[in-house]
């Protein structure tokens, strides 16, 4: 019910980090919707939030198969070797490298 989709496409965003409150509801409908938009999305799951850590652990199972899990730190660090890679090739980041732990492109 937003243009964020079209921002995102005109931006050329392929994929997505998700994070937030409330990991039941809001995050979980959120990715949901991304995924079936067709982008990547990756959650980072201690990043995120609910009433319960019942409910914490529900919406993250409800997500599965719509995006894959990461931690902070873990994704920290997976940002940080794109950054690397980047600047170790001299393209500060215009040229589209693959994320080392997947097989998708950043």
């Amino acid at each position: 019910s937003t243009n964020l989709d079209y921002v995102l496409r005109n931006l050329f965003v392929e994929q997505l980090v998700v994070c937030g409150q409330l990991t039941d509801q809001c995050v979980e409908s959120a990715v949901r919707d991304a995924a079936d938009l067709g982008y990547l999305v990756t959650v980072v799951e201690d990043a995120c939030a609910a009433h319960s850590k019942d409910r914490h652990e529900k919406g993250l199972l409800g997500m599965q198969g719509f995006c894959r899990k990461l931690t902070t730190k873990e994704m920290v660090r997976e940002f940080q070797k794109v950054a690397d890679v980047a600047d170790d090739d001299g393209h500060h980041g215009k040229k589209r490298k693959r994320l080392a732990s997947t097989d998708q492109e950043v």
